[in-house]
């Protein structure tokens, strides 16, 4: 019996962004690195970010939600930063 191999990480991005581009709202896909990434904002401005098979990234969230969790001004230095790195 022959098992299908598992779809590339690219290829689940790539159909679920043409899915998020019917749907009301902002889309934001950018497919050119090692983890494509969609930014998805719906109209009540509820965001969303998806990515396949990044688990780098999952660690990160989880050490920072640690942090937070530790010290709430965490979340407060991280916003300040996040807003930074989108204006610079």
């Amino acid at each position: 019996m022959l098992v299908p191999e598992p779809a590339d990480h690219k290829e689940i991005m790539d159909t679920i962004a043409s899915h998020l581009e019917t749907k009301p709202g902002k889309l934001n896909y950018n497919n050119k690195g090692k983890y494509p990434v969609a930014r998805f904002t719906n109209e009540s401005k509820l965001g969303l970010c998806l990515t396949v098979n990044n688990y780098l990234g999952i660690a990160n969230s989880e050490m920072l939600k640690k942090y937070v969790d530790l010290d709430p001004r965490v979340k407060i230095m991280c916003n300040i930063v996040k807003y930074w790195a989108k204006e610079s």
